[in-house]
């Protein structure tokens, strides 16, 4: 299951589609993200596609206060960069965007109202009930994936960024990336030890 599906730039975004296609049917494998760039004058936009098991550490709503709190902690550092990217001089962050808390927080909430509103009721159909949680309710077969897309104002020719999403990870090992910009279009895999994206100019 997919958190969000941003967008991306406009004029790239037919550039980039047959490409980030093929990379968005691949299968859900845990350690390998996914980096989608685009480049529109002085706009930049970085989409990231990330296994929520490499990006907070499990793959299931939140069953307790710390995962819950590691989950905000993760909102927190996307929606101000807490230095997931690093960009040249004269670049600055414009926006983040993301649905994250309403995938796994708000879907929480939705969870527990709705046991209540089953646990009123279980003592008619005890153990129709405990059945059909069983196939509606524990979710052990879906893969969660944490989606969010930074945009950043370059007043300067920018030839790189440096990613540092693998940083406080969880077996984050490398990131498939494509781009698209002004000056060309390419794809090359990030990983931990070589994290700098660079642009042929």
């Amino acid at each position: 299951m997919k958190v969000v599906l941003n967008r991306l730039i406009p004029m790239c975004t037919l550039c980039l589609l047959g490409s980030a296609t093929a990379i968005a049917q691949q299968p859900h494998v845990h350690g390998a993200g996914k980096l989608f760039v685009g480049q529109e004058n002085q706009t930049w936009e970085l989409m990231f596609e990330i296994p929520a098991a490499n990006a907070i550490g499990f793959e299931h709503l939140p069953t307790s206060d710390a995962e819950t709190a590691r989950i905000k902690t993760y909102i927190n550092a996307v929606e101000n960069n807490k230095a997931l990217v690093i960009a040249e001089a004269g670049c600055r962050l414009r926006g983040a965007e993301h649905a994250i808390d309403e995938v796994f927080l708000s879907a929480v909430d939705e969870h527990h109202e709705h046991d209540h509103d089953h646990d009123k009721h279980a003592h008619h159909h005890q153990d129709k009930h405990e059945h059909h949680d069983h196939d509606g309710h524990e979710h052990h077969g879906e893969h969660y994936s944490v989606e969010f897309t930074l945009t950043f104002t370059c007043e300067n020719a920018t030839n790189e960024f440096v990613i540092n999403v693998f940083d406080g990870a969880f077996g984050l090992n490398e990131l498939n990336t494509e781009w698209f910009t002004e000056s060309g279009q390419g794809a090359t895999t990030l990983t931990p030890a070589s994290r700098t994206l660079k642009f042929d100019n």
